[in-house]
């Protein structure tokens, strides 16, 4: 049934002096004959504000009626009709089943149904352009929805809109409302919650190379997160927990040095960290708690002028000493350069070793050394590497350039 047909059909009945109420059959139109209301009530709603009738109250009747939306929620059954001031009723049903919004896709919104109309719903379009149907007759009244999640906000076209308050966010769902009131397309817009949730950071933990300091490094926040960042530090096992001090929001390193209570001691912690995304204020979940210890010594620096010289048949390994820094240092030989076979072969106060009898052999050795100091976290490694034997020639080439103060070129052909 159209709207005109509703109309003629309820101003039929309200001339002829019957009431119309609602039933709780949804999307079920119904009329009372029969009936009698109190000369104060001037009048009833059906569809909550979706179909409004008016009485004047004793010069004739008249009606109101917004049909923008017909899917709402019937207000009153035909029981609680004595809310209103009715007495008694017999009920006639006079319409049946309206009509739902139009699914559509498409960047072109048409107002040509006054049911409304519904775009992209099911796959929200990433269209940078919105174009308003200015050419097909629009029905007053029209409601349509455009459901966008692209990277930009869509530039509207086809037609002057009168915006409303609303906020677009890039890369979630974003409904854009429109109306044809009769005389211009009212506009609004309602930002949907997020596609997804955002991940928690991730990253690293380490004892501070200061004392009394925490390391945090390598930190990945979800490409989603803007602004806002968190960390949070507790003594580990105790889920005391509280913002770090010496973390910068948003960093991917830096250097934890307390709490809010105050700075850390000497003890082991725990931290974990969360993601925000302040334009669609959102959170992710903590990350993985990370664990290490903050040590009232200082971490020693990795040994500098690590070297390598043969004597004989043996390795003669050197370094720098860091007699206030270090204690001691750890001496470690491999045959990969990745050092994953590496194992220990010195610990000593010394800052040198001699390897006995490798030089003899065939061999690329790979070396490094890291120093230590009681109550405090290792250094890092200082690496170098050596081929033991005799070796019958040596040069770098880089690319096609050959060293002529060491080579005599006889042939430049490529065999």
């Amino acid at each position: 049934m159209t709207k005109a047909q509703i109309l003629a059909e309820v101003n039929s009945l309200l001339a002829s002096g019957t009431n119309i109420e609602a039933s709780e059959h949804r999307q079920t139109m119904y009329s009372i004959i029969d009936t009698a209301y109190d000369s104060n009530i001037d009048g009833v709603s059906l569809g909550g504000t979706d179909l409004i009738f008016t009485r004047d109250g004793g010069n004739g009747q008249s009606i109101t009626i917004d049909l923008s939306s017909l899917g709402a929620g019937i207000p009153e059954a035909p029981e609680d009709g004595k809310t209103y001031g009715r007495k008694d009723a017999t009920w006639h049903e006079v319409v049946t089943t309206l009509p739902q919004s139009v699914e559509r896709t498409g960047a072109t919104l048409v107002f040509d149904v006054m049911e409304g109309a519904i775009y992209n719903a099911q796959t929200p379009s990433s269209s940078p352009t919105i174009i308003i149907d200015a050419l097909t007759p629009a029905k007053r009244g029209c409601v349509v929805a455009f459901y966008n999640d692209g990277s930009v906000e869509p530039t509207i076209t086809g037609a002057v809109t009168n915006p409303q308050a609303g906020t677009f966010v890039a890369n979630q769902v974003n409904v854009y409302w429109f109306m044809w009131d009769g005389h211009s397309f009212t506009q609004n817009i309602q930002t949907k919650s997020p596609l997804v949730a955002l991940v928690a950071p991730t990253f690293t933990l380490a004892a501070g190379t200061a004392a009394l300091t925490l390391d945090y490094s390598n930190v990945v926040y979800d490409a989603l997160a803007t602004s806002g960042s968190i960390m949070q530090i507790s003594p580990t096992g105790l889920n005391d927990w509280k913002t770090a001090t010496g973390y910068i929001s948003d960093t991917p390193s830096g250097i934890i040095t307390g709490d809010t209570d105050g700075n850390l001691t000497a003890q082991t912690y725990d931290v974990r960290m969360q993601s925000n995304a302040t334009a669609i204020n959102s959170a992710s979940p903590f990350s993985a708690t990370e664990t290490a210890s903050a040590s009232a010594v200082a971490q020693p620096p990795t040994p500098t002028n690590f070297a390598i010289a043969k004597n004989a048949n043996d390795f003669v390994l050197s370094w720098d000493d860091q007699p206030t820094t270090a204690d001691n240092y750890i001496v470690e030989r491999g045959l990969l350069f990745d050092y994953s076979d590496a194992a220990q072969v010195y610990s000593g106060a010394t800052n040198g070793y001699t390897d006995v009898g490798f030089n003899a052999n065939n061999e690329q050795y790979y070396y490094r050394v890291k120093a230590q100091n009681t109550g405090a976290t290792d250094s890092a490694f200082a690496n170098d590497n050596i081929y033991g034997g005799i070796l019958l020639f040596k040069d770098e080439f880089a690319g096609v350039n050959i060293d002529t103060a060491k080579w005599d070129v006889n042939d430049t052909s490529p065999d």
